[in-house]
């Protein structure tokens, strides 16, 4: 593909396998590497993404992938956003929405355990105020 590519991160998966992540076009994709045959899945895109920025990811101790990342809502702002990434080829789950507030989000951190529970910080514009509020959410 000719797009330019963005945001790659790699992530250690039990025994010898891996999940890779970027952003390609304003997408985001992944791939996974078997640890059984030593190869790289084809591309798949996490569906619903777009304009994808601050791409963040961390994996349990199964392997299984939280992506986290800002992508451009209708008031002109960022909505904070999330997938899961599952399986060889991976599976990914349809974008689903983290802000719990109004105002653009910046910022996002995130920190997986090795059980599959994932935090999620990030920083949440507020109006009227003139610096922004650190909101942190537990994805299970």
């Amino acid at each position: 593909r000719v797009e330019s590519v963005s945001g790659a991160l790699l992530l250690a998966g039990p025994g010898e396998a891996a999940i890779t992540l970027w952003q390609q076009a304003g997408l985001l994709f992944a791939s996974r590497r078997a640890s059984a045959t030593g190869n790289w899945t084809l591309p798949v895109q996490v569906p619903g993404s777009r304009c994808a920025v601050d791409l963040r990811a961390g994996s349990d101790a199964c392997g299984n992938t939280i992506l986290v990342w800002r992508q451009p809502n209708s008031l002109a702002g960022f909505d904070l956003v999330y997938a899961g990434a599952t399986g060889v080829t991976p599976t990914l789950s349809s974008v689903t929405l983290l802000e719990v507030a109004d105002g653009s989000v910046s910022a996002p951190a995130l920190a997986v355990s090795g059980g599959g529970a994932a935090v999620v910080t990030w920083l949440q514009a507020v109006a009227g105020q003139s610096q922004p509020d650190v909101l942190a959410r537990v994805l299970r």
